[in-house]
Order: structure tokens, then C-alpha cells, then sequence
């Protein structure tokens, strides 16, 4: 429990870290494709990093009380959906 919490603990601080070095950067003119593209990515991270940590207390749960049948579950509706994502976001791409 004391790594699930120092990782998690780790995970926080490099997402506020993250955050900060992206809001605070210095500024760069960039075109709107480019600036499109960072906003883009700065929304994946955030994705990510909210979503690793629901993952892995939610592991940890699981690891308590024995309910795999849940995180199976889980991990078929995230590749679900993000196959979904994918698939409508390269169609926005395309036109």
C-alpha cells in the first residue's frame, strides 16, 4: 500500500509539474495548427493522468477485496471507447 501511495503521490506531482511548465512556458508565437496541437496533447495528458490515478486506486481495491471481474470490465470499456475516439477523431482529421 505505502508504493501504491508514493506512486500515486509521484504521479500528482509530475502532472502539477506537467501543468505548470505548460501553462507558465515561456510564449511562442505559434500558428493555430501548431497552438491546436499543443492544446491537443496538453488534453491527452490530462486524460491520462486523471484516469492513471482512478486506475490504479481502483487496483488497489481490487487487490483488497478480491473483485476482478470489475477491472476486466473496466479495461474493456477503455479500449472500447478509446477505439471509438480514435475512429471519430482521424474522421474530423480527414476533412
Amino acid at each position: 500500500m505505502r508504493s501504491l501511495r508514493a506512486g500515486l503521490a509521484a504521479s500528482a506531482e509530475s502532472a502539477k509539474v506537467r501543468s505548470r511548465t505548460h501553462v507558465h512556458s515561456p510564449t511562442v508565437d505559434l500558428g493555430g495548427g501548431e497552438w491546436r496541437l499543443k492544446e491537443a496533447e496538453l488534453l491527452f495528458q490530462r486524460f491520462r493522468d486523471d484516469l492513471r490515478v482512478d486506475l490504479r486506486l481502483s487496483a488497489a481495491k481490487s487487490r483488497q477485496g478480491g473483485e476482478k471481474g470489475r477491472d476486466e470490465i473496466t479495461v474493456e470499456t477503455l479500449k472500447t471507447v478509446l477505439d471509438q475516439a480514435r475512429i471519430a477523431i482521424r474522421a474530423t482529421l480527414r476533412h
